[in-house]
């Protein structure tokens, strides 16, 4: 009921027989509601703030978190609008996420993540929040990667069909055609054009797909065009 703390995107890839197990109890009211009951029960979480973050990964930045898990790579830092331009370093490609500000020392100027280059570990940035670099027309997810919750959507989408979609937890969707492709490259898979160009598309980060308000399920994204 409380659409601030839908939690649809990351359930759906969860297989539709384990959800009709699946309880939640606290789904028909809102958390204003949930901290109301709290606090007549005396509990110290009454008033205890939202967590907004990774539960487990606590105040720490989140690049520190899993740079303790992943050794750096340091690389080079190029400007996407002018690949001659280099902003010196970085010390590791799994330490930037696409579409967020890229802090460089001793440079004024505002940059933003617009791609990573793995072969030569190159990070591309650009300047401006919404400079084209950040906007792609569509993406694809490999048929592998992709979960249907209604098993039915696998013969429904041969065709382009109209959905609407995420590509990031808590965005509000946005309008795309949805169809089944079998790529120059022999891959067969769900290629997802979206109606406006979508900022801050990322690879392997989740689109799902729904009918309104229904969750049709979702996969992981293989590249972005």
């Amino acid at each position: 009921k409380d659409s601030s703390k839908d939690q649809t995107y990351f359930l759906s890839g969860v297989d539709k027989r384990a959800l009709s197990r699946a309880m939640f109890p606290l789904g028909h009211i809102q958390k204003k509601q949930v901290r109301h009951v709290a606090a007549e029960f005396g509990l110290c979480t009454a008033k205890k703030k939202d967590s907004v973050g990774i539960c487990f990964v606590g105040k720490r930045k989140f690049s520190d978190f899993i740079g303790n898990y992943i050794v750096d790579k340091p690389g080079i830092i190029v400007d996407i609008d002018n690949e001659q331009k280099k902003y010196g370093t970085h010390n590791g490609l799994f330490r930037y996420t696409i579409g967020q500000g890229a802090k460089i020392a001793g440079l004024n100027e505002k940059l933003f993540v617009a791609g990573k280059r793995m072969a030569t570990n190159e990070l591309l940035v650009c300047s401006g929040s919404n400079n084209p670099a950040l906007f792609s027309g569509s993406c694809f997810i490999k048929l592998e990667d992709m979960f249907w919750v209604d098993e039915n959507m696998r013969t429904k989408t041969k065709g382009p069909m109209l959905l609407d979609c995420r590509v990031r937890y808590r965005q509000t969707s946005v309008k795309c055609y949805l169809s089944f492709v079998t790529t120059l490259m022999g891959e067969t898979g769900y290629k997802i054009e979206f109606e406006v160009p979508e900022k801050a598309v990322t690879p392997m980060q989740a689109a799902v797909f729904y009918d309104g308000e229904i969750c049709l399920g979702g996969g992981l994204i293989s590249y972005v065009e």
